[in-house]
């Protein structure tokens, strides 16, 4: 399986050609990813490792772009199942989540750039992708991929009224 570091340099992140990457829990940083989805759950770690999973699907490519100079777009797919509890009950749950976002790492000079400073997203090759930035020549996955795991998640999660009658 090919594998990703949690934070990549351009040369790691082209070491597998194609750009793409199927990762999973059993990657010690998508595993960490993993149990902060299900810290809220009262089942053993033995338990959450046979029902929860966190599975991303990443494709990297190089861009140029006139105004930002180097960039890396990420497509991403995330899928993942993890244990929680309802808010109201504390009755064990189980959610899903399955999203797709699109994000470009920019050269970490922009951050200071008063046209960009404000920005989040910026519009490249016809599509919206989310802005994130490199630091020193170093892309940390891990960080964009938490972020968007959060934006996805539910946290006040409750027992449907169907269910509990």
């Amino acid at each position: 399986m090919k594998t990703l570091p949690p934070i990549a340099t351009l040369k790691e992140v082209f070491f597998n050609k194609d750009g793409k990457y199927d990762l999973t829990q059993s990657i010690d940083w998508v595993h960490d990813l993993l149990a902060e989805l299900n810290e809220n759950s009262e089942y053993s770690e033995e338990k959450l490792a046979k029902i929860s999973s966190l599975d991303i699907s990443l494709e990297l490519e190089r861009f140029f772009d006139p105004k930002l100079e180097q960039t890396l777009l990420v497509k991403s797919k995330i899928k993942s199942s993890y244990c929680t509890r309802c808010v109201k009950s504390l009755d064990p749950l189980q959610r899903q989540l399955d999203f797709e976002f699109k994000g470009a790492f920019v050269h970490e000079s922009f951050q200071d750039d008063e046209a960009y400073k404000e920005l989040t997203e910026t519009y490249l090759k016809d599509d919206v992708y989310d802005i994130y930035y490199e630091d020193r020549g170093k892309f940390d996955f891990k960080s964009m991929i938490h972020e968007q795991l959060f934006l996805n998640y539910d946290f006040f999660p409750k027992v449907e009224e169907e269910e509990q009658s």
